[in-house]
């Protein structure tokens, strides 16, 4: 059974739409199916929790949990399977989709849904911030203010222009955190820092490739921190590099490793880091990373 777990919101409808395409696509090649939509925040992942329930009870080789919907939709269907063996799989259905780049999976969601029914189940990574789970990619500073601006630029425009106009504005408008900065229990950074980066997958911002090394399958954490610096230098330095998957380029002024944990915390105690963790943003007095490798069951 191929259970299709729709956000009919995400992508300003669009999922709505990939969701009929498939169904019709499933039913005219006799592919056992049901859908599912979401009405309210996390009900994605009760809906997932459910369906990994009925898997434990009926563990079929042929069931499938399909994502329907963006990257924060994934987030909950992949908290709600965790502990299980119901393999998943996300299509491209929302404003972002910066997880899916990283699978390797086609752009184009009929293509998607062809390249996923002859993937066969690999197992994937998954980070932990504190107590909570992420998929993708968690970070501070300057992505968050990009993600502050877009979320408001979202109701006045669609897609990715939402992240550009982001960008450009918190150029003019973000100010840098001092942070402290440890990796596998070793200082790595300690100062005023532009954004730092933990991350499994490699893109964020609708396609801005932060962490081109990153690997799903490493069993290791991707640690990027850019050091704060002139906004001349972040204009028409840094952006560019970043947008062009580069920035791993500037040596002085980039710090990058790989790591089984990563702690984050503000120089000052009572001090807290806004933190995106899959496009959610959290007030956090400090972050530790840690990762589950090769945990989740995915066709890829």
């Amino acid at each position: 059974m191929i259970t299709l777990l729709v956000n009919p919101v995400a992508g300003s409808g669009k999922a709505k739409n990939v969701a009929n395409s498939v169904a019709k696509r499933l039913k005219e090649s006799n592919l056992p199916h049901r859908v599912w939509e979401t009405h309210y925040p996390n009900e994605a992942k009760e809906l997932a929790a459910k369906a990994a329930k009925e898997h434990q009870q009926d563990p079929q080789k042929e069931n499938l949990l399909l994502s329907i919907g963006g990257d924060g939709t994934f987030l909950e269907v992949v908290q709600g399977v965790m502990g299980s063996d119901l393999p998943v799989a996300t299509l491209p259905a929302g404003t972002g989709n910066d997880f899916l780049k990283s699978l390797g999976v086609p752009s184009e969601p009929m293509a998607a849904l062809e390249h996923i029914l002859n993937a066969t189940v690999r197992y994937i990574d998954i980070g932990k911030v504190n107590d909570l789970i992420f998929a993708n990619e968690c970070g501070a500073g300057f992505d968050v203010t990009v993600l502050d601006y877009a979320n408001r630029y979202r109701k006045k425009v669609r897609g990715a222009a939402s992240y550009l106009l982001g960008v450009i504005t918190a150029i003019f408008r973000h100010r840098s955190a001092s942070m402290v900065i440890r990796a596998d229990g070793k200082e790595v950074f300690r100062g005023s820092c532009l954004v730092f980066s933990v991350a499994n997958g490699q893109y964020i911002g609708g396609g801005i490739r932060i962490s081109p090394e990153a690997d799903v399958q490493s069993g290791k954490l991707e640690l990027i921190v850019l050091q704060d610096c002139p906004r001349a230098r972040m204009l028409f330095n840094y952006l560019p590099n970043l947008l062009g998957g580069k920035i791993l380029g500037f040596k002085d002024t980039v710090v990058h490793c790989r790591a089984d944990t990563v702690s984050v915390a503000p120089p000052q105690e009572g001090e807290t880091l806004r933190v995106n963790i899959d496009g959610e943003i959290r007030d956090l007095p400090q972050c530790e990373f840690s990762i589950l490798p090769r945990t989740l069951p995915i066709h890829m």
